[in-house]
């Protein structure tokens, strides 16, 4: 089981490489975060704390469902129809910033609804976009090549991509304890 020092460990180790110092200095930095499970919460709130940047969450206008597995349903039916769910705010103007880590999981592969929504209505032309990617355990799936069609003028940086808490595997071992 990853725990929340495995995470904070491995991202202070990726995040204090020149890579990622190289665009934060003498910029202004956004830290942009969509999460329902709150594993990429935790790499996002510690890049803002560290560079100073503002930080951005994604919400969408209707909230997924609290349990788990309606929500990989409705990911399911809107990942084939490639939907982009409104958003409750579409967040700061980015005029002002040089530097956006884009922090998110991946759901079935790929990178969620609203992360699209949200990437679709910027014009990041310019700007130095930082993947932060958690996973429960297939890696990035196609969000680079996501990001890459959403984003086309932006300079993407080096990605952080990392495995976390899976909570389909504590949802189903509660229930095999429960039941069991």
């Amino acid at each position: 089981m990853i725990h929340r020092r495995h995470v904070l460990t491995a991202t202070t180790l990726a995040l204090t490489t020149p890579a990622f110092a190289q665009g934060v200095r003498g910029s202004r930095t956004l830290v942009v975060l969509f999460t329902r499970s709150q594993n990429s919460r935790i790499g996002a709130e510690w890049v803002a704390r560290q560079t100073g940047a503002d930080l951005f969450e994604i919400r969408p206008r209707t909230p997924y469902p609290v349990d788990y597995f309606e929500t990989v349903e409705q990911n399911r039916q809107e990942q084939e129809r490639d939907a982009r769910p409104a958003l409750s705010d579409m967040g700061p103007d980015l005029g002002g910033y040089d530097t956006i880590y884009l922090a998110h999981p991946i759901w079935s592969g790929a990178m969620p609804g609203p992360v699209k929504t949200w990437l679709a209505g910027q014009d990041l032309t310019g700007k130095r976009v930082v993947p932060m990617i958690s996973h429960g355990g297939y890696g990035p799936g196609s969000a680079l090549d996501t990001l890459r069609t959403l984003a086309p003028g932006a300079e993407i940086g080096r990605p952080f991509v990392r495995e976390g808490e899976q909570e389909r595997q504590v949802v189903e071992a509660v229930g095999d304890w429960f039941t069991g």
